[in-house]
């Protein structure tokens, strides 16, 4: 979407007062783990198929949290429940597309294959992590079906700061099997069925730094496209709300680690207006003109859709 956000209307409709504040919800400790051999195994066995959920809308979702304490290691280690960068990780360099290339030290974990309850079309993974300065973590995954695998997809370039890389996603990735659009894998119209995944992280630090990445968590979700239907007219009152009126056009070229810039930015813009209809944002006391110390600063104009980007 071009222009003004104006599915903010719509996001901000659904209260007539402003909503109170609720804390995300970890995952359910029955959640299925794949299984999978010791580690060190050249060729991890598959683990057991996960079992399916559906939404409300019928989509058919499958959760997996993965075991970190199992899977093929390589220059990495677990060390109580957490992935580490092992004694002995191999070297490489790293080209941040948005600013230097680094010499690194880089160990890497890959899970066992998770075996889909159906065939999928869409994977997004999660995790938990820690980077000290100096380090940074990649996530990638690559899928099985109809007699064939595919390459690995980069889904994350990710570190909790940008003080040694950019966090980013990688353009350009797709071919007749899928691509990733921004981190979401998908499979490619008419591309043969999907059954099973791998995930795998790869742990990063610069030469010269001791200390290392970890990972504590990491999970995926994969679904199944569904032609969904409305099973009743909409009986609600629709409302249209004075939100503040803001565009992303003018952030073009702001931060292009952030998917490509601020031209791209409809979800953050329309978030920012959401906020702004409520009077809150990062900032509470200056919720449309940030000072130095609220990040991006004063010197950029409707600050607060950098913040949300």
């Amino acid at each position: 979407m071009r222009g003004l956000a104006l599915s903010a209307l719509l996001l901000a409709a659904c209260s007539a007062s402003p909503p109170s504040a609720t804390a995300s919800v970890a995952p359910s400790a029955s959640a299925t783990a794949a299984t999978s051999p010791a580690p060190g195994s050249a060729t991890p066995a598959a683990s057991p198929s996960t079992a399916a959920t559906f939404a409300a809308d019928a989509t058919p979702r499958s959760f997996t949290r993965l075991s970190l304490d199992t899977g093929g290691y390589d220059g990495a280690v677990t060390n109580n429940q957490r992935l580490e960068l092992g004694p002995s990780p191999s070297r490489g360099s790293y080209a941040d597309p948005y600013g230097r290339t680094i010499s690194d030290e880089r160990g890497t974990w890959v899970s066992s294959p998770v075996h889909t309850p159906f065939a999928f079309d869409e994977l997004i993974a999660s995790w938990k992590a820690s980077t000290p300065t100096g380090t940074w973590i990649d996530v990638q995954m690559r899928a099985s079906g109809a007699s064939r695998t595919t390459k690995w997809y980069t889904l994350a370039v990710w570190s909790s700061g940008d003080d040694t890389i950019h966090r980013t996603t990688q353009k350009g990735q797709n071919d007749g099997d899928g691509g990733v659009n921004v981190d979401t894998f998908e499979k490619a119209d008419g591309a043969p069925e999907l059954t099973s995944y791998e995930l795998r992280v790869t742990l990063h630090r610069a030469v010269g730094i001791t200390t290392t990445p970890a990972v504590t968590f990491l999970a995926s979700v994969v679904s199944r496209e569904t032609q969904h239907t409305v099973p009743s007219a909409f009986g609600g009152v629709a409302r249209d709300l004075d939100v503040p009126m803001l565009s992303q056009e003018t952030h073009a070229g702001h931060y292009p680690e952030y998917d490509g810039g601020g031209e791209a930015w409809c979800s953050p813009t329309s978030t920012a207006m959401v906020l702004g209809f409520w009077n809150t944002g990062p900032d509470r006391g200056r919720a449309f003109t940030p000072d130095s110390a609220t990040f991006p600063g004063a010197s950029h104009a409707d600050g607060q859709v950098d913040h949300a980007a």
